[in-house]
């Protein structure tokens, strides 16, 4: 599957750039994680978060709820979707000042859709 830049993947890199992270596990597994609230999130996940997954996937993703801190959460392991998002300058690891909106998504009309998944 090919990935491209449009309304979808906007928002994904939004949801990034907020409630996202891009981590290497032993140094080679690449890890996706999206953390996000229980109380306030979970129409967010299961309405518009994990159809973009499937259709960035071609798989589901499962959700996992997190009773302890009432929190929801995607993590999963998938190397091209790391590779895509990582190619536009999002950081792997801590992402603390790094965090920018990439120029094709201002080229392209897109940055709405990243404001929207950031918030």
């Amino acid at each position: 599957m090919n990935f491209e830049v449009d309304k979808d993947f906007a928002l994904l890199y939004g949801i990034m750039l907020g409630d996202g992270c891009l981590s290497l596990v032993n140094g080679k597994k690449k890890f996706i994680s999206i953390k996000g609230s229980l109380k306030d999130d979970l129409p967010f996940f299961e309405k518009l978060i994990s159809p973009i997954l499937i259709r960035f996937r071609n798989k589901i993703t499962n959700m996992k709820i997190k009773n302890a801190d009432n929190s929801i959460e995607f993590n999963f392991i998938d190397g091209r979707l790391f590779d895509f998002i990582a190619s536009f300058g999002f950081p792997i690891g801590k992402k603390g000042d790094k965090l920018f909106i990439p120029k094709i998504f201002y080229n392209k009309h897109l940055v709405e859709y990243v404001i929207n998944g950031f918030f």
